[in-house]
């Protein structure tokens, strides 16, 4: 998987490198903070974490098996959950896309 750096930073990082280094060969750094330069930003975005609250149980319609409403920590969406699956089947929220997978111990 592709990873993701802030190009600002990087070119910072670089210079803070050079500027210890005190060595003539350190001459080409226009061209190295040029190459970068040119390097075509990625589309990303930061990843935002949620989690889904019960917020309670409820039936669909009169007569009903009432399900949990589980809202979304970040947004606030609320999805019913008919077949008792949700945290199986939806790992983003459908409404603001934040991740709702749990982090893995490992």
């Amino acid at each position: 998987m592709p990873e993701y750096i802030e190009r600002e930073k990087a070119i910072v990082s670089l210079l803070e490198i050079i500027d210890r280094q005190n060595h003539p060969e350190w001459l080409w750094t226009d061209e190295i903070c040029g190459a970068l330069n040119t390097i075509p930003a990625a589309d990303v975005r930061p990843v935002v974490k949620a989690t889904w609250i019960v917020k309670e149980m409820q039936a669909l319609f009169p007569g009903m098996d009432e399900h949990p409403v589980f809202v979304c920590s970040e947004c606030g969406y609320q999805i019913y959950d008919l077949f008792d699956s949700l945290k199986e089947r939806h790992h983003f929220c459908p409404n603001c896309g934040a991740d709702m997978r749990e982090e893995e111990n490992g």
